[in-house]
């Protein structure tokens, strides 16, 4: 029998503003790919030219906490620092194979998606916390709900995790200690290691242990913020949606976004393959109220999430071929968003489907 083996992880800290996901490629960008780095202080120093102070620390050199990956401790057992943006090279760090290819996506078109899926696709498959916390809102229903109305709206601690039969508090304050989090973190702990589970002490290991990086118990201080820097990214990439504030996974999306190993690693449903007509027939019965009206800002939305690229032409298109007839239409109110085609007497809509429409 093989033996239980201990992991250590060091605190979650991703960039320092969570909407700037761009700030990781944008320091790879500012090292010189050929240098060793001797420590990761000296990586923050030469990216930013932060000064040491009088105990020799660099200021802020949090920036770059998470980006080395697999290493060993002083007394030789493994330890987790980041996603492996940087690798440990003769004593030192450089930047590894997918700090270049994020750093060349990055740098040869900034405004694209790809280069934010592929630091998606890193986080999802070399990040514990993020890998079991995205587990859990991947599943049929499950909705993380905001103290308020709104994206990250309200104490991120008072934000509720509603799943299937239970509930969770992800965002506990700093102060939170071995909490229902902390649990389901440490029972997936093997799996939670995604692509680390490739290296032998892991692969001969029967049992791994998640520990902190010194004391027994990992870190989940201030794991609200920590992990809002990626739910960020990928509210931006739409793998999830926010309204009124309540966020959901949006399964369509990420099957285009993400390889679907990942997505079966997550155990995130495959959606139904719909035509973009179906989908868009889905929508009207799905949201019309009891009067038949609907906002058609959130049919937009919804038809986004399933990857349509332009809603309106669409549902336009099929009003001009018979396929569905717009009955009625309303101004609505600002919170209602933009009308049809932009057109603000088409913030209400009211629709009929042709009784020949392909069903769903």
């Amino acid at each position: 029998m093989n033996p239980a083996i201990k992991v250590h992880l060091t605190k979650l800290f991703l960039w320092v503003e969570p909407p700037r996901f761009q700030a990781w490629p944008e320091l790879l960008l500012r090292l010189d790919a050929n240098v060793t780095y001797p420590t990761t202080a000296s990586v923050a120093k030469a990216a930013f030219g932060f000064q040491p102070d009088q105990a020799g620390n660099v200021k802020f050199d949090e920036v770059v906490f998470n980006l080395p990956g697999w290493g060993k401790t002083r007394s030789g057992e493994p330890i987790l620092r980041g996603i492996g943006l940087l690798e440990k090279r003769n004593e030192g760090y450089a930047i590894s194979d997918a700090g270049r290819t994020l750093a060349k996506l990055y740098h040869s078109n900034s405004a694209s998606s790809e280069w934010k899926a592929f630091l998606a696709t890193l986080l999802l498959n070399r990040e514990p916390r993020t890998r079991v916390m995205m587990q859990l809102l991947v599943q049929p229903d499950a909705v993380l709900r905001f103290a308020k109305p709104s994206w990250f709206g309200g104490r991120s601690q008072d934000a509720i995790l509603e799943l299937p039969g239970t509930t969770l508090q992800p965002f506990l304050p700093k102060s939170a200690k071995d909490t229902p989090f902390h649990h389901l973190i440490q029972n997936r702990a093997k799996w939670a290691l995604g692509q680390w589970r490739n290296e032998p002490e892991i692969q001969r290991a029967d049992e791994i242990f998640l520990v902190g990086a010194e004391a027994e118990a990992f870190s989940l201080n201030d794991i609200g913020r920590a992990l809002r820097g990626s739910l960020e990214l990928f509210l931006n990439l739409g793998l999830v949606a926010e309204a009124g504030g309540e966020v959901t996974w949006q399964a369509a999306m990420a099957t285009q976004i993400l390889p679907s190993e990942l997505l079966a690693d997550l155990g995130a449903p495959i959606p139904t393959q719909l035509s973009p007509e179906q989908l868009i027939f889905r929508c009207i019965r799905e949201l019309s109220g009891d009067n038949g009206f609907l906002v058609f800002s959130e049919l937009r939305q919804h038809a986004v999430a399933e990857g349509i690229g332009d809603p309106d032409q669409l549902v336009d298109s099929l009003i001009h071929q018979g396929v569905i007839d717009l009955v009625a239409h309303d101004y609505g109110q600002p919170i209602h968003g933009e009308g049809l085609l932009g057109d603000p007497r088409k913030q209400l809509v009211k629709f009929a489907i042709r009784q020949h429409s392909t069903p769903i």
